[in-house]
Parts: C-alpha cells; sequence; structure tokens
C-alpha cells in the first residue's frame, strides 16, 4: 500500500512538474561601492591610500509586471558615528520595500527611497 501511494504521488508530483507553465520570476543584484584613493604630492610625508567609504549591497525580486521588491543594505565607515562611540563598521537597511505599479497607479510600502534621492543618485 505505501509503495502505491508513493508512486502515484511521484508521478502526480512528475506530471504536474512537466505540464505546468514555469513562471517567469527574475531578479538583479544591486551593488554600489563608494572609494576614495588619494596621493600626496609632497615628498615630506609620502602618504597614499586607497579606502571604501560605503558599499550598498541588495536586491530587486521582480515577480511578476506589477509587483517588485527590494532590499538593500547599507554598509558605512566607522567615522560617521558619533564621538565616544566604538568604531566598527555598521550596516542598516537603506531600503526595504515592496511596489505595485498598474497603469496609472504606483504604491510603495515599507522602506523607500524618495524622487530625490533618486535623481541625486542618476546625476
Amino acid at each position: 500500500m505505501k509503495k502505491i501511494v508513493f508512486a502515484s504521488a511521484l508521478a502526480i508530483l512528475i506530471c504536474s512538474e512537466g505540464f505546468c507553465q514555469k513562471s517567469g520570476i527574475t531578479g538583479k543584484p544591486i551593488a554600489e561601492i563608494f572609494t576614495d584613493f588619494h596621493v600626496n604630492l609632497k615628498d615630506t610625508v609620502n602618504k597614499t591610500g586607497f579606502e571604501v567609504n560605503r558599499a550598498y549591497f541588495g536586491y530587486k525580486f521582480l515577480p511578476d509586471s506589477h509587483f517588485a521588491g527590494t532590499i538593500i543594505v547599507n554598509i558605512g565607515n566607522p567615522e560617521d558615528l558619533a564621538e565616544g562611540s566604538t568604531p566598527r563598521r555598521y550596516a542598516y537597511f537603506r531600503e526595504a520595500s515592496i511596489s505595485y505599479t498598474d497603469d496609472k497607479l504606483t504604491v510603495y510600502l515599507g522602506i523607500t527611497s524618495t524622487r530625490l534621492f533618486d535623481f541625486q543618485q542618476k546625476f
């Protein structure tokens, strides 16, 4: 009896997997890294350097044509903290949102970026 149940469940799974439509769930990774390279032209100090100031890592998830989800983590510089704080890297969510878009309607839910910030990023 157990073999018949297992075989029929396996047959249903294979048939449903073979004949079902595949969904086109897509997404894309997001990465922005802000760096600084400096060279001292005076011979007395001879100081050059390369540092990573800030990094944004995330993922934009697009399950269908109407919905989208975005998560972006902001990893900052220890100098951005207040004085007296323990110097270490920190991370927080810059964006964690879900959006719905229709013909004339767009709704954003969660921690979203503003239009001004998006404009500044493109500039």
